[in-house]
């Protein structure tokens, strides 16, 4: 009896067009905090979902006890999804260091930001609210050769040692931002020559230098 039910469900599916879903995400921790001030430690390798509402930002607090790089990973979304998102990273006293706009249309998002040991709150936002909610999660990966943010002047420059691989990151640019600038600093004796190689990464828009 229960292979027959099995078999009318398939068939009045296939009858009706049912077509195969986007992939269904349960929802994380409900993240409710809507300033810097009152934002929560998040944990990595953990599941939080925001549940949009209106042109609000919400806050999560992040902290790494080394250096290394922060993952910020955003669920897939439905392919037709016109959502997009405003990610940030900002330190203890508030600072904006990096900012990425994003959409999850038909793939995970993922960003890569190099930082060094401290607290840091990322924020997100989103422009349209189309969908309901978004899941997402933080993970970290100890790098001591890698792009620390802020490293947009010259002032702020990474050092870099020779015969050194680091890793650093090609952020995306859009209007009213500039461009994403990334200095680093090498140090040369008189009459040495410096050769800079550039070579293609696993991860997502990120990159070896």
């Amino acid at each position: 009896m229960k292979k027959k039910l099995a078999a009318m469900i398939l068939t009045l599916a296939l009858a009706a067009g049912v077509m195969a879903p986007v992939p269904a995400y349960a929802d994380g921790i409900t993240v409710e905090e809507t300033s810097m001030d009152t934002a929560t430690e998040k944990s990595f390798d953990t599941d939080y979902t925001v549940k949009w509402d209106a042109d609000k930002v919400y806050w999560n607090k992040v902290t790494l006890d080394q250096q290394g790089i922060l993952r910020i990973h955003l669920n897939e979304e439905d392919p037709k999804s016109l959502e997009n998102y405003d990610v940030a990273v900002y330190t203890a006293k508030g600072e904006k260091i990096w900012k990425i706009m994003v959409d999850c249309a038909g793939a995970a998002a993922d960003n890569y930001v190099g930082l060094a040991k401290g607290t840091y709150y990322v924020s997100l936002q989103s422009h349209y609210q189309f969908r309901p909610s978004t899941t997402y999660r933080f993970s970290f990966e100890k790098n001591n050769a890698c792009e620390l943010e802020p490293n947009e002047k010259k002032n702020d420059a990474v050092d870099m040692k020779v015969n050194t691989m680091y890793t650093g990151f090609m952020e995306n640019t859009y209007a009213g931002e500039k461009d994403n600038d990334d200095f680093y600093a090498i140090t040369l004796k008189k009459g040495q020559s410096y050769k800079f190689i550039c070579d293609a990464d696993s991860y997502s828009e990120k990159q070896r230098l």
